[in-house]
């Protein structure tokens, strides 16, 4: 199975912490969702995808991933979210069908644009403590 991350995934020690010793193992490279927007969810520090023709959300797909790990990433996203297919392109142009994670309607979408390098900056050591349980 392919996934396409856009958000808290796109940092290398959320995936470790999410999928074990299988993130080291996974091919991960930079692919682009066309005609999507990455935004904050209302009231969250952590981003969603809505449409928007023209305009492009980057991230990077993994292949390969087994159902285990698919299971553990549902676990990590929670009601929130709910798993939908998408074509992305990859940076040498292929298009591939991955899933990704996109907004259940539980928690609304605001306008502002979400990026990975604030989130990181402010909010990941929070994240990654909550995970680790410590």
């Amino acid at each position: 199975m392919y996934f396409f991350f856009y958000g808290t995934l796109l940092d290398g020690d959320v995936r470790r912490t999410v999928l074990g010793p299988l993130a080291g193992r996974l091919e991960t490279e930079s692919a682009q969702l066309r005609d999507w927007q990455r935004v904050y969810f209302a009231g969250r520090v952590y981003p969603v995808i809505t449409p928007r023709a023209g305009r492009a959300v980057e991230g990077c797909l993994l292949r390969g991933v087994p159902g285990s790990a698919a299971s553990r990433l549902r676990r990590f996203e929670g009601r929130e979210y709910r798993l939908a297919r998408f074509e992305v392109a990859t940076a040498a142009g292929e298009r591939v069908t991955a899933g990704a994670f996109v907004g259940s309607g539980r928690t609304a979408p605001t306008a502002r644009p979400w990026h990975l390098e604030d989130w990181q900056r402010y909010h990941k050591a929070a994240l990654l403590r909550r995970l680790r349980g410590t």
